[in-house]
């Protein structure tokens, strides 16, 4: 599925991505890419018209701001930590996530801290390779 680009110039007559018109022209400081037409020497960042889904979406909290560095919802920052999980345990925690209507890390962060319970079946424990 190839997206079109087109050029923001009302005036540029190549309002689609034609190979020889409009290219990659590196990425702006948000990390976006940049795009050049050549035929009306514009440059440009194509955003797409989708938004993304509503449990992705940080919720708004009236009268709070958030801050680099400091805590929000509970008494500690968080920080990039790495899972290693197969594509289908991760669309897994996707549905999960978006049934509660919370992000993939929001529903890690209350496995973890024991605010969402799991309980393990004694079939799939004893199914469980050790490690």
């Amino acid at each position: 599925m190839t997206q079109k680009i087109t050029c923001p110039n009302p005036d540029c007559n190549y309002h689609f991505q034609e190979s020889s018109q409009i290219i990659r022209h590196g990425k702006d400081r948000h990390g976006n890419q940049r795009w050049l037409c050549k035929h009306c020497n514009r440059t440009f960042v194509h955003i797409p018209d989708v938004p993304p889904p509503s449990w992705q979406r940080k919720k708004a909290r009236k009268g709070l701001k958030s801050k680099r560095g400091q805590p929000e919802i509970y008494d500690e920052v968080k920080t990039k930590q790495t899972l290693s999980l197969t594509p289908t345990a991760v669309q897994g925690l996707d549905k999960i996530a978006e049934s509660l209507d919370i992000s993939r890390s929001e529903l890690v962060e209350r496995i973890g801290r024991g605010i969402i319970s799991l309980t393990v079946d004694a079939k799939i424990q004893d199914n469980c390779p050790e490690t």
